[in-house]
């Protein structure tokens, strides 16, 4: 039997209930957070970020690539001379 059958059986949940002067605060704290975040939204979109310098992709020279094809060559043939052994 799983834990929660042996619970008693609720059909339905308690609802809060909140004043109607409740809801009112609340309208208002989120408007005022609204309000704010709009804000420096806005602030952020007057002041223009910095230029940013644009950056080279860097590229693989031809040697270099020759090169990093030569050490894999190196080192599978000395994982399979392992193998081998």
């Amino acid at each position: 039997m799983h834990p929660t059958s042996l619970a008693p059986a609720q059909t339905t949940a308690t609802k809060r209930v909140l004043s109607a002067a409740a809801r009112r605060r609340m309208a208002v704290a989120q408007r005022k957070r609204w309000a704010a975040a709009r804000k420096a939204k806005a602030e952020a979109a007057a002041t223009p970020a910095p230029a940013k310098a644009n950056k080279k992709k860097r590229r693989l020279s031809p040697e270099g690539r020759a090169r990093i094809i030569a050490a894999t060559k190196r080192r599978w043939a000395a994982a399979r001379k392992a193998a081998a052994r």
